[in-house]
């Protein structure tokens, strides 16, 4: 069935939050030693986006535009791992042996 309006406003603010950390960390505080807490909340944020996609549409009922939809929200859940994994922390050394 549909979706509920409540956990269609909850998507759309995971959503939001996820995209609108991003683009913080990258325009506005590319060095900031909070990123690793921007790259795990956003990761937290990805991975709840891909649930509630996952639970409101059961795989055998997916159309082409909803597989389209989960494969991305899956590849954005393993970016942000990797986000987390790796280029966090490179990019906690380099901002705070630049800022102290």
């Amino acid at each position: 069935g549909n979706p509920s309006i409540l956990v269609k406003i909850v998507h759309l603010v995971f959503l939001a939050t996820f995209w609108r950390m991003h683009i913080w960390v990258t325009f506005a505080s590319s060095f900031s030693c909070l990123s690793p807490y921007y790259f795990h909340f956003g990761f937290a944020c990805a991975f709840i986006n891909l649930i509630i996609f996952a639970i409101c549409h059961p795989s055998p009922l997916l159309s082409e535009e909803e597989t389209t939809q989960i494969i991305v929200f899956l590849i954005c859940f393993i970016v942000s791992d990797l986000n987390v994994q790796w280029f966090g922390q490179e990019v906690t050394r380099s901002a705070c042996s630049i800022l102290f």
